[in-house]
């Protein structure tokens, strides 16, 4: 079995869809050693009544693995979730904080992936996918020039609690869903920390399990897009061609 380098916290936000977060807790109970790792729900204001029962049965089953659960008192979204599931994952003692969106299927033990990257270099942002190539929401008309900028799709995220603090978390700013990630990534890239994929064959992003691609979703899309373009146009430039020069 695995020693991990460091104590774990694995966070998981959701909303009701608690089929998925339990083929999660399956999953993670088979392929993840039990040592050092602890996983924390949060549950962001669901209303189906099967999760309290269903929580419970994990923590009393389980024996020598640690699930906290957090319900929060109103909707506060995918980045406020994991903000929220960082915090606590700190305040515990984890040092290796994973982000896993409850559609991503767990195929083995990517916590060997995941430490042998950081053993390289830990000022990282470690990603399950870098979108590093034109992708519409990382695309950008700044005065007159066209610029292009990578950035770690959200289903999974891994960092050490150092690096989180420094990056602020995701920004509330961007509301429920959509742009916080690529907003994280463009902070990594301003404080110098590189962007880093997994590419684990042990992780499977299903997509849209959460949300669901509407009309109504893509609107929310386009406007997070502006606020982010509000929020980084005067440094656009300058982090494209860090990106080009690095």
């Amino acid at each position: 079995e695995l020693e991990t380098y460091m104590k774990t916290g694995i966070i998981i936000p959701f909303l009701n869809h608690w089929s998925l977060v339990h083929k999660r807790l399956s999953e993670l109970y088979q392929h993840i050693p039990h040592n050092d790792v602890e996983i924390i729900l949060i549950d962001d204001f669901s209303t189906d009544d099967e999760i309290a029962g269903g929580v419970a049965w994990w923590q009393k089953q389980v024996a020598g693995r640690t699930i906290r659960y957090k319900k929060t008192t109103e909707n506060i979204g995918f980045g406020g979730a994991m903000n929220l599931g960082a915090k606590i994952a700190i305040k515990n003692g984890n040092e290796l904080l994973i982000f896993l969106s409850n559609d991503v299927e767990v195929y083995g033990n990517f916590l060997i992936e995941v430490n042998q990257k950081l053993s390289i270099n830990d000022r990282v942002l470690i990603g399950g996918e870098l979108v590093n190539y034109a992708a519409g929401w990382n695309e950008h008309d700044i005065d007159g020039k066209h610029i292009m900028l990578p950035w770690l799709n959200g289903w999974f995220l891994a960092c050490t609690d150092v690096i989180w603090q420094s990056l602020g978390g995701f920004d509330p700013i961007f509301g429920l869903v959509d742009f916080e990630d690529v907003d994280l990534s463009t902070t990594a890239i301003d404080l110098g920390y590189n962007l880093v994929a997994l590419n684990s064959d042990k992780l499977h992003h299903l997509g849209a399990q959460s949300f669901g691609y509407t009309p109504e979703r893509m609107k929310h899309t386009e406007h997070n897009k502006e606020v982010y373009i509000k929020k980084w146009k005067h440094k656009l430039i300058e982090l494209h061609q860090k990106i080009q020069s690095s």
